[in-house]
């Protein structure tokens, strides 16, 4: 297997925003812990970290990323919601894609109000 390592234009970010939403269309969430970007080794035919670029302040796109599923689904080994978060760690900018089963993902751009304890 042939790759190359890419070098970080910018310094290593620490996530500062470590926040999660507590519901998901009025589901309750439990979230992983969140995980560092990817800033290493790609394949060869893999320029992602090169290319892509934050949206909203034009830094690389590399995002730390979390998964959230709905509570309790150790116990039924099985999850009917799954929530993956990407969120750059220079802007905050957080992306979701939300699976519920058997549909088609739907992308979202999260605002302060997805943060809220919902009644």
């Amino acid at each position: 297997m042939t790759g190359h390592w890419v070098e970080d234009e910018t310094p290593p970010v620490i996530l500062m925003d470590t926040r999660t939403p507590p519901m998901w269309d009025g589901v309750s969430m439990e979230w992983l812990d969140w995980t560092p970007p990817l800033t290493g080794f790609l394949c060869a035919n893999n320029d992602l970290l090169k290319t892509s670029i934050c949206p909203k302040c034009r830094h690389p796109w590399q995002p730390w990323w979390t998964r959230g599923h709905e509570n309790g689904w150790k116990l039924k080994h099985h999850s009917r919601l799954q929530v993956d978060l990407e969120r750059c760690g220079w802007c905050n900018l957080t992306l979701a894609i939300s699976r519920w089963e058997s549909q088609e993902p739907q992308e979202w751009v999260l605002d302060e109000n997805d943060y809220k304890e919902q009644p």
